[in-house]
């Protein structure tokens, strides 16, 4: 009883490893194909040459140049517009306009620190 026991479980065993040994071969097989293509395709690499031409950098440059000429007008004019005797009234009347804004602005995240819980000890923010 013992030894048909014995017997089977080696069979089975066998035929598991029988098994094991036909999957092993297979993905040795495959493995083995894989390595050519990938051989193949080192080898295509190595024949294929790829030629850059330099780079152009003559409208990059040009771009740049043209937009550095139009902020470098634009900075002047601001300049000559705030540094100028004539415009300082002008300038005075944009800022008395805008200055009823910002003191609403700053009330209303005042109103809103307090609102959300925070306490106000000198700071805004």
């Amino acid at each position: 009883m013992e030894s048909e026991i014995l017997e089977t479980v080696l069979l089975e065993l066998l035929e598991e490893e029988k098994a094991g040994n036909i999957k092993l071969d297979q993905l040795c097989a495959h493995v083995a194909g894989l390595t050519t293509q990938i051989k193949e395709f080192k080898q295509e690499l190595t024949l294929i040459k790829v030629n850059i031409p330099p780079i152009d950098t003559y409208p990059i440059e040009n771009k740049l140049f043209s937009h550095q000429l139009m902020v470098e007008g634009y900075l002047r004019e601001m300049k000559e517009f705030v540094l100028s005797e004539r415009n300082k009234k002008e300038l005075r009347e944009m800022i008395y306009k805008c200055l009823p804004w910002i003191l609403v602005i700053v009330l209303c995240l005042v109103i809103f620190r307090i609102a959300i819980g925070g306490t106000y000890y000198g700071t805004l923010f």
